[in-house]
């Protein structure tokens, strides 16, 4: 008789933990619909179309 209740609750966890597999995937889904795909990036980043701090516009090299 003990086998049988052992085989119950292995057979009872597994469909838990299923159950639980499938929670989790929906609400990864859920978040990546709301936020949108997280290996997304943006194409301009404001700091990328600004000159660099060294860089002279007037092209004459470094400052005294």
């Amino acid at each position: 008789m003990n086998a049988h209740t052992r085989e119950f609750v292995m057979v009872e966890r597994l469909a838990l933990r299923q159950r639980v597999e499938r929670a989790i995937e929906s609400l990864i889904f859920m978040l990546d619909q709301l936020d949108g795909d997280p290996d997304l990036e943006a194409d301009d980043f404001p700091e990328d179309d600004d000159p660099a701090e060294d860089d002279d516009p007037a092209g004459g090299g470094e400052h005294d």
